[in-house]
């Protein structure tokens, strides 16, 4: 599903939706530069929280936006009532998503013949009108963004807003290293675990429907 998509289908039912850019893809692919890491990434999200004084809100984050929805805690987490982690990686204080994702993304000092861009990954869609859709818009991710750790002050089990934690069964790329590790953490942060019988990333007929969960014990 796009994430237009998603925003529509939410503002539809009467919620208010924020979909942060993150600087260096997306509509902002014009501001990548090697410099581009994960904190740049956190401030766009918690920025758009603070200056948009948003409260009591769903923060979500999927894939690598887990990275990203972690490390912005340490500037919004009085903001947020619920935590939603969507096929993601569930990072843990110091991991980077290299770590996490067994992956070796280089983001280096910049200079001449430097390799700071990581490709993005293989992806296929059901719909031919979907993919080339989504062809066009996949850019190249500043890969300081996947070599920087996280940092979250504490667990996330001791922050008082609820956990959710929900994966999409048809997703089909592989998480290596995460699985032992994810139920884990899940049981340790307090973290439910919804489950639905689709892809994260959908043609936009075949919209799956996520079941609701109000999440954890807290």
């Amino acid at each position: 599903m796009r994430v237009q998509d998603g925003a529509l289908a939410l503002r539809e039912a009467g919620h208010e939706v924020y979909t942060p850019g993150l600087t260096g893809i997306g509509e902002r692919t014009h501001l990548t530069s090697p410099q581009v890491d994960l904190t740049t990434h956190v401030t766009d999200v918690a920025n758009t929280i603070l200056y948009e004084d948003l409260s009591d809100i769903v923060l979500l984050g999927y894939s690598y936006g887990d990275m990203v929805v972690t490390g912005a805690l340490e500037h919004v987490a009085d903001h947020v009532t619920l935590l939603v982690y969507l096929d993601a990686f569930l990072p843990r204080d110091g991991d980077s998503l290299n770590d996490l994702a067994r992956a070796s993304y280089s983001g280096g000092p910049a200079g001449p013949g430097a390799e700071w861009l990581a490709p993005p990954p293989g992806r296929s869609f059901d719909n031919p009108g979907e993919a080339a859709w989504q062809g066009v818009r996949r850019v190249p991710h500043p890969a300081r963004c996947f070599s920087k750790p996280v940092w979250l002050r504490k667990p996330l089990e001791d922050y008082s807003f609820t956990r959710t934690y929900i994966k999409a069964l048809d997703e089909p790329r592989p998480a290596p290293g995460v699985p032992p590790r994810t139920s884990t953490i899940m049981s340790r942060s307090g973290l439910s675990s919804p489950r639905t019988r689709c892809s994260s990333v959908v043609p936009k007929p075949a919209r799956c429907r996520l079941r609701a969960s109000t999440g954890s014990e807290r």
